[in-house]
């Protein structure tokens, strides 16, 4: 007879099969997730980097700005990583459209689990820009024109709930922005330690988050994510649910980049209607 834990592991393994299986998004969707950006696509302000601790290799986009975005990818086991349609669109805008600095990076270790080493991930990613580190590329020893001061958290699905979390240890956060957090498996991804995070991600109060889900969330439900925004202090919290748009958000990134800098202007009245504005850090003064 097979013993408790054994169970709950086989469990487990049954329902992340189900998950994967069964929940994925049609093949059409999952392609601008799979396959690495071409030259087209990619910004070339980006150049690739390591993480010191973690190995976790990224692409850095280095402008100089005193606050850098960090993004982080939805579920690896579902096709997720740094060259997810939703994270290069953030890439995008704001490298082209705001002249700020950007890391994406691809999480490393098992993503099926507590998801503690992956929010450390971000903490080790927000050390990297604000202090530096060893870089994968040894002939540009001093790649960073200047460090940013302050972080922006920016996350997608499973790294939505890891970006939000991390942001209790990063005192230069200035922001974090949640896009589809997967609120209603939450559990499932993260092995019942979802508590954890959600509380990490409630713990600094003062902190200006967004949070921007589709009413067709193919994992969440728009009575959920209502019921979990409330969790939240409501006079630092903004909730936005987008018509007719589902978790995978094709060829809708930019209405998500749209409510990003609606908010950002909303949160940071120093820019005056100029989101340009962000990249010197007058703002936060």
């Amino acid at each position: 007879m097979p013993t408790t834990s054994s169970t709950i592991a086989s469990l487990l393994v049954l329902i992340a099969a189900i998950y994967i299986l069964a929940l994925r998004p049609p093949l059409s969707k999952l392609s601008t997730t799979k396959a690495p950006p071409n030259k087209r696509r990619m910004p070339s302000s980006e150049q690739s980097i390591r993480l010191p601790s973690s190995g976790a290799p990224g692409l850095l986009a280095d402008l100089g700005s005193d606050v850098a975005v960090i993004l982080t990818h939805p579920w690896g086991p579902l096709g997720g990583n740094m060259h997810n349609n939703v994270v290069q669109a953030g890439a995008r805008y704001f490298q082209q459209s705001l002249g700020i600095s950007t890391l994406r990076f691809d999480f490393v270790g098992w993503q099926l689990s507590w998801g503690s080493y992956q929010a450390q991930q971000v903490e080790e990613a927000a050390n990297f820009l604000l202090h530096g580190g060893e870089e994968e590329d040894n002939n540009d020893n001093n790649h960073h024109k200047k460090r940013p001061t302050k972080i922006l958290l920016v996350g997608y699905s499973y790294g939505s709930l890891l970006a939000a979390s991390a942001s209790a240890n990063i005192p230069e956060c200035v922001g974090v922005v949640s896009i589809a957090p997967p609120w209603s498996v939450k559990h499932w991804l993260l092995l019942f330690n979802s508590g954890h995070h959600l509380r990490q991600a409630q713990a600094r109060e003062d902190l200006p988050k967004l949070f921007i889900t589709g009413d067709h969330d193919n994992f969440t439900s728009e009575t959920v994510f209502s019921k979990t925004l409330e969790t939240f202090p409501s006079d630092t919290t903004t909730g936005v649910v987008l018509p007719n748009l589902d978790h995978f958000f094709h060829r809708r990134e930019k209405d998500a980049m749209k409510e990003i800098g609606k908010w950002l202007l909303k949160v940071f009245p120093k820019c005056q209607g100029d989101l340009k504005q962000l990249a010197s850090g007058k703002v936060f003064e």
